[in-house]
């Protein structure tokens, strides 16, 4: 039974040929259940939405009765001299495509791509990016509806959000209700869109921006025409797998997934290779050392170790974290972090913030992709010695936080002592609210000169905010955490070496009814993040236990079905609160192990 080369199936071919295998053949995918990639759907759904209430006029092509159904309904609409069709189903031998919104008057068609990508009309480089992701998408689209009109004039266009415009709806987001419908495949899942708005609104709202590409195909036809012949052929009858060379590409192969015992893409590519407990593929900053195919030529050969690395390649470059993988076998600690430690000011402040931004803003005046800060958590340790003491805020209203956000910030952790971060984005969320302060005229003197005191930029390093992710990253290595510094890695790590009493009882004593300590079979702590309650939303079971499990609680607790439940809201509060309080009490945990291995003076220059 011959198979349909479809718009999604050639996005991945283009990736890695052999993939296109694996999909016909419905291998899992760590997109199956991931958090983010689902988060991301769920807004391009809206974004589709949104799109098609701009083309009132639009018949919608489903799918209930299957895609030869969807293929013959579409050809028939298209006999019409005007027409437009949502998801229209065009088909050429073994090409299939869906087109988002095709707008045909007499002779002309206008395909209209809609994506929920990030787009600045007023910052070419995001657009470039934005291009250059779905221009072969498009491309596609093209070609296969030229085959089947070759006659017709066809004018293909790009629908985004625009982050140079400002909605004029409040709510906008909690104006689409989703529906996710189970498929016949456990894994699969479809999406339905329901808008409980005013119309006319969303019509005079203009957030969206129409971008035609046509000139911009032309370079990239040719090529593609020979891979869409390639792809085809493979997939005639039954799949059959185009041969690849394994690379350092391999690493972000979506099909490395193991599913009870079920297939694994990655693992039938590299065989036993796939087996190696310190793989190459873990080593920090990989595609920098492999810009010259050297690491790849080492797959090549077999030699997928760490050890297989030359050291002459990755001394002295990206922190040498690379060079520690290679080198050392045990946790290493250089003594700049113990500078960094002894120049820190008491009171210290452990922050950490929680924040969302969606393609479809909350509220009226915000642009899309604009940043909410609805949730913060601060340990502070007064002098050396003290035990900390937590404070927290979080936004539980349907209106804009970002002021008494910061406003709250101000109060708690005042203009005296060091204030620790994980990573820039803590800084990166100040200059976001000081900036919204001109943006909504906001007046008030005191936060703004708190601001000017705290908030780094190109030109102004204030000295307040101390990134232990950049100590992590240049000055800290531990094995376990294989290259990574993320503070979802170093802390397991931590907690794996650490015989510390003291962070034993920092997470005993958590608080809140939860004891977040935990010993193995091997004598380690536990990972504390595992022991953070699931909590069930509208479609299933959210982990609030990342970034992306808080932003997906926000939007139900604030927007989804169950915003009116009080009940229900309490606990989203309590679980938000809870993660967002582990993650401050995570840098205290690893602040301290440092101060450990500092007093043991097992340190390195």
């Amino acid at each position: 039974m011959s198979q349909y080369l479809t718009k999604s199936d050639l996005k991945v071919a283009m990736t890695c040929a052999t993939k296109l295998y694996y999909k016909k053949k419905s291998y899992p995918t760590n997109a199956e259940g991931n958090e983010y990639m689902q988060l991301l759907a769920e807004g391009g759904y809206m974004v589709g939405k949104l799109a098609q209430l701009h083309y009132p006029e639009g018949i919608l092509i489903g799918n209930e009765n299957g895609t030869n159904y969807a293929i013959e309904e579409t050809r028939k609409l298209l006999e019409r001299e005007n027409v437009t069709l949502f998801e229209a189903a065009i088909c050429i031998g073994q090409k299939l495509v869906r087109i988002d919104i095709l707008k045909k008057e007499g002779n002309v068609f206008d395909l209209i791509e809609v994506k929920s990508k990030t787009w600045d009309s007023n910052n070419v480089k995001t657009q470039k990016k934005v291009y250059e992701s779905v221009i072969h998408d498009i491309c596609y689209q093209v070609m296969v509806l030229e085959e089947a009109y070759p006659a017709a004039i066809i004018k293909p266009h790009l629908l985004v959000p625009d982050k140079a415009k400002n909605t004029t709806i409040d709510s906008l987001n909690s104006l689409f209700s989703l529906n996710i419908k189970q498929g016949k495949i456990p894994s699969s899942k479809s999406y339905e869109v329901n808008f409980i708005g005013d119309l006319s609104d969303i019509q005079n709202d203009d957030i969206l921006t129409l971008y035609e590409i046509q000139e911009d195909l032309s370079p990239v036809k040719e090529p593609m025409a020979e891979m869409i012949d390639i792809f085809i052929e493979h997939i005639k009858e039954e799949p059959v797998k185009i041969p690849v060379q394994i690379s350092t590409k391999c690493k972000k192969c979506e099909f490395k997934v193991d599913e009870n015992g079920g297939p694994n893409g990655f693992k039938e590519c590299w065989g036993a290779l796939a087996e190696a407990t310190e793989s190459v593929l873990d080593l920090n900053n990989l595609g920098n050392f492999d810009k010259k195919g050297e690491i790849s030529a080492l797959i090549a050969n077999n030699q997928v170790a760490l050890q297989n690395v030359p050291v002459s390649l990755v001394e002295n470059k990206y922190a040498n974290r690379a060079y520690h993988q290679i080198t050392k076998s045990t946790e290493w600690l250089n003594s700049q972090v113990g500078e960094a430690i002894e120049n820190a000011e008491f009171p210290l402040h452990f922050i950490d913030f929680e924040t969302s931004r969606m393609a479809l803003p909350y509220h009226k005046g915000m642009r899309p992709y604009e940043n909410i800060a609805f949730q913060w958590s601060c340990h502070t340790i007064e002098n050396p010695g003290a035990e900390p003491v937590h404070n927290e805020w979080i936004n539980t209203q349907d209106s804009f936080p970002n002021f008494k956000f910061a406003e709250s910030l101000m109060d708690c952790i005042g203009k005296e002592g060091t204030v620790l971060i994980w990573s820039p984005h803590e800084n990166t969320i100040l200059k976001d609210i000081l900036w919204q302060m001109d943006k909504y005229n906001y007046e008030n003197r005191e936060l703004r000169n708190w601001f000017a005191k705290i908030v780094n930029t190109k030109d102004v390093n204030n000295g307040r905010l101390l990134d232990m992710h950049l100590l992590a990253r240049d000055f800290y290595y531990h094995p376990y955490m294989k290259g990574k510094t993320s503070i979802k890695v170093p802390l397991p790590a931590v907690l794996k070496s650490t015989r510390s009493e003291k962070i034993s009882s920092l997470l005993a004593n958590f608080g809140d009814e939860l004891n977040l300590f935990s010993i193995n079979g091997n004598g380690e702590i536990e990972n504390p993040y595992r022991f953070l309650p699931q909590l069930k939303f509208s479609d299933g079971k959210i982990n609030v236990n990342d970034g992306t499990g808080a932003m997906r609680a926000y939007q139900e607790m604030l927007y989804g079905v169950s915003k009116n439940n009080v009940e229900l809201k309490a606990e989203w509060t309590k679980a938000l609160l809870r993660y967002c309080k582990l993650d401050t009490l995570a840098m205290i945990i690893i602040w301290e192990h440092w101060n450990d291995i500092l007093a043991s003076n097992l340190v390195e220059n």
